[in-house]
């Protein structure tokens, strides 16, 4: 598994918003988009996402503030 921590993906007033990218390094990796706040990220990090890595998916957890960040995390 590659995991890429802090991929930014949006700047506003100088600072980025990231998101962390876990890669089974499988081609046939689906991608799933995880949006989550401070407290259901750990969440992810320690029982959901060891389970999607073990299904071959590909993770993104990204970082936001509201739904255009997210918008721009899809892009």
């Amino acid at each position: 598994m590659n995991i890429v921590r802090k991929v930014p993906y949006r700047k506003i007033d100088g600072d980025f918003l990231h998101f962390d990218l876990y890669d089974p390094e499988d081609d046939a990796a689906q991608v799933i988009i995880y949006m989550a706040d401070g407290f259901n990220r750990s969440q992810m990090d320690s029982r959901i996402l060891p389970r999607l890595l073990e299904a071959k998916y590909a993770v993104a957890t990204i970082s936001y503030r509201d739904i255009e960040d997210c918008r721009y995390a899809i892009r």
